[in-house]
């Protein structure tokens, strides 16, 4: 029986283990990506929209007046979010030269995107790994990720996140760089320097980063101060040594990205904050009350607002915790369809033995955390940084949730793939903490991971989307439908909690 729980471990520690991860993701994505409608629900209509906009506009990455027709998307002539639409626009500008046919290009693109999940999947392992998380635990928290079942959903359509999401490993790739440097006594000026470039432009591919943005920068001004506490004045020689020994190409480059990334950063946010005092601009103070009501989000917020009761108390914060946790639990696991002219964005609940598992696999990571957490930060500032930035970013986005909350008087925005920024460092600290609940167990931490993994396939991935899909979910004349059809009440008796 030892045996079997140590072959089971070296299983789950194999780059083969890491290999059959890509390959139920990328199954499950291009299914989704051939078969479902367009448009799906996570405004893949406004990213296809403005990717559209700039195709006739590539001379120039932003708008200098708000495009003909653009009203629908808001106010994208000062929108920071902008840099994933621009460099969409290249390839769609070449696929819409050879096709005229719109449910071809979306394919494409969306083709295009879960190469973009894909290569931040990778990325992400290479972090995990690089924070000394076990190679087991890498591979087991990536296989958990994938089978979130907005994750595939994301994965498979047209959206910046994936995107930022590349940016973001490989700004923690290099925020690793700067810290493996400083833990020489050395200023990591070369490394900084990437690392500055990298977070200048995905703020501006998503200002959702902003938040990760800040949290990194804390993280590593913090560790320079205990670090060179006692050498600043050292500092200006560092830089004038490294500066003279690095190739003169490569200051050449670092120095045009960071002037352009720095520029296109303050064109937008440094704009926005002198003429509208937001670094993100309300539409309302850009464009028209008309123009703004074209736009849903903004238009669901305004009437929310204004049919709110003058006498409305809102809930203190801490007492908001319990609706926004289930919010983002929800709309992490529920299954939702595209938009259609019948059920525009009709979702189910989330299948419960993935979801509630989820539930049971968070409480127990954090509480396995939150005894160990001395041992597990102890000598590894980099899973330290990781937590910092996760934890950072968490508490940002609960704050702008409860501000639009008191704002609004409803609930407004809580949508779990918000969370899917930060979410493989989370689940595998996650991971980790369960692990250190259970490291004298051997064979019970082995079970528990199996155990885990096979509830998160009953209900996780897209067989939500399976379960619940009719023959509106799909594009015209695919035969996606059918095949469904065919499976989906054997699926449906195997997987239990199934709410029709």
């Amino acid at each position: 029986m030892k045996n079997t729980f140590a072959k089971i471990q070296r299983v789950l520690s194999t780059d083969a283990f890491f290999y059959g991860i890509i390959a139920l993701f990328i199954g499950q994505a291009l299914w989704i990506a051939f078969a479902a409608v367009y448009p799906m629900a996570f405004d893949e209509a406004m990213h296809f929209g403005v990717t559209k906009l700039h195709a006739d506009q590539l001379w120039l990455p932003f708008f200098t007046q708000q495009p003909a027709g653009a009203d629908v998307y808001g106010a994208v002539v000062r929108d920071p979010s902008y840099l994933y639409h621009y460099l969409l626009a290249f390839p769609y500008t070449v696929i819409a030269f050879f096709t005229g046919d719109q449910t071809l290009q979306i394919i494409i693109l969306r083709i295009l995107n879960i190469a973009l999940s894909l290569w931040a999947l990778i990325i992400f392992r290479r972090v995990l790994l690089q924070a000394r998380f076990s190679k087991a635990i890498t591979n087991v928290a990536l296989l958990a990720y994938t089978l979130i079942p907005i994750v595939p959903l994301l994965a498979a359509q047209i959206n910046y996140d994936n995107l930022l999401l590349v940016f973001i490993g490989y700004i923690c790739l290099a925020m690793f760089r700067c810290i493996e440097v400083m833990n020489k006594g050395v200023f990591p000026l070369k490394d900084i320097t990437v690392f500055i470039i990298l977070c200048l432009f995905a703020s501006i591919t998503k200002y959702a980063f902003l938040p990760i943005f800040f949290a990194c920068c804390v993280f590593l001004l913090g560790l320079f101060i205990v670090k060179f506490r006692k050498k600043f004045h050292k500092i200006k020689e560092m830089c004038r040594g490294q500066l003279k020994k690095m190739p003169r190409k490569t200051v050449i480059f670092l120095t045009v990205f960071l002037l352009i990334g720095g520029g296109l950063f303050l064109e937008r946010y440094a704009t926005n904050s002198l003429m509208y005092k937001s670094p993100l601009a309300d539409c309302g103070s850009i464009l028209s009350k008309e123009q703004c009501m074209s736009y849903e989000a903004w238009q669901r917020n305004y009437e929310y607002a204004q049919q709110k009761p003058q006498d409305f108390t809102p809930i203190n914060p801490v007492g908001y915790v319990s609706e926004w946790g289930y919010g983002m639990w929800y709309r992490l696991f529920f299954a939702i369809n595209g938009d259609t002219v019948n059920d525009r964005y009709q979702n189910f609940p989330p299948l419960p033995v993935a979801s509630f598992a989820a539930v049971a696999i968070t409480a127990l990571g954090l509480v396995g955390v939150a005894v160990n957490i001395r041992y597990i930060f102890k000598n590894n500032i980099k899973m330290l940084s990781l937590g910092v930035v996760a934890g950072i970013y968490i508490v940002v986005l609960f704050g702008k949730n409860y501000f639009s909350y008191v704002i609004t008087g409803m609930p407004v925005a809580l949508n779990g793939r918000y969370l899917l920024l930060v979410m493989i460092p989370f689940v595998a600290l996650m991971a980790l903490g369960i692990s250190m609940l259970l490291r004298r167990y051997y064979r019970t931490r082995i079970a528990f991971a199996v155990v885990a993994l096979l509830c998160l396939f009953n209900g996780g991935g897209i067989v939500p989307f399976l379960v619940y899909s009719s023959d509106t979910w799909y594009s015209p004349h695919s035969p996606a439908a059918d095949m469904v059809k065919k499976v989906q009440k054997p699926l449906r008796k195997i997987t239990p909690g199934v709410q029709l």
